[in-house]
């Protein structure tokens, strides 16, 4: 199916150019280009008389004050006639555009009853919003075989996101140990050489997420709230698994 062709070209015999937003002229009826658009700038020779062929109701100047240039016509609908779609104004090409007027938009009766419809909803159901917002706990899986196949993703997408604890080491993929580290309501995953010592591992986390040396002072790896820390002067991938979770708390 072929699209209606948008736009016409300027009824000037000396310009024909082919204007996308064509201009009317309310005298003759022709439509012209924007630098053809006024009747003087196109010699308009219909009678001034033409302009007032309107309902006496209506407006046939710009409804800007101070502008008695003639109106714009754009837009039809059930029999009325604006220049502006989102006010209904009546303006010429100059103060066409809502930037041009004081341009207030309409607020169609879809709108309202769309509005009382969503309140009389939250009247009815007030905490279906709320509860819609409340994130569940992801429900583990009891089976075995599916805990440990979650676990595997689960490792697969922290190698993938993982940074270096220490930027000047590295190591083969089988000498690291992964881990996501928590600190307050931030969390971070990071990766250490399984052999690193644990204090020093706490120490490089700390410089990590920019934490003074005065406040990383007595800082250590906990595996809960409620176990124990980690002995910093054992090597870290004797104390913990390759995708755990360590808390870095103060003691």
């Amino acid at each position: 199916m072929d699209l209606p062709e948008k736009g016409a070209h300027c009824s000037l015999e000396s310009c024909k150019i082919f204007d996308l937003l064509p201009i009317t002229c309310p005298a003759c009826e022709l439509q012209f280009c924007k630098t053809h658009g006024q009747r003087d700038d196109h010699a308009c020779t219909a009678p001034v008389a033409a302009l007032l062929t309107t309902s006496s109701k209506e407006r046939v100047g710009c409804q800007v004050e101070e502008c008695d240039r003639p109106r714009l016509v754009s837009f039809k609908q059930d029999g009325k006639e604006w220049s502006c779609d989102t006010c209904r104004g009546v303006y010429c090409v100059l103060h066409r555009h809502t930037d041009a007027h004081n341009c207030v938009p309409i607020v169609s009766g879809e709108t309202d009853r769309k509005a009382e419809a969503q309140a009389l909803l939250n009247k009815l159901f007030p905490d279906v919003k709320s509860q819609a917002g409340v994130s569940r706990p992801t429900k583990k899986p009891t089976d075995p075989a599916k805990a440990a196949k979650l676990r595997a993703i689960e490792l697969m997408k922290m190698k993938h996101k993982a940074v270096a604890a220490d930027p000047r080491s590295s190591a083969q993929l089988k000498d690291k140990v992964h881990l996501k580290v928590v600190w307050g309501t931030s969390e971070k995953v990071l990766w250490f050489v399984k052999t690193v010592v644990t204090g020093r591992a706490v120490d490089l986390t700390a410089r990590l997420l920019s934490i003074s040396r005065e406040d990383g002072r007595g800082m250590v790896f906990t595996l809960g709230e409620t176990d124990g820390a980690l002995k910093n002067e054992m090597e870290l991938g004797a104390q913990v698994e390759d995708g755990g979770t360590v808390q870095l708390v103060k003691m």
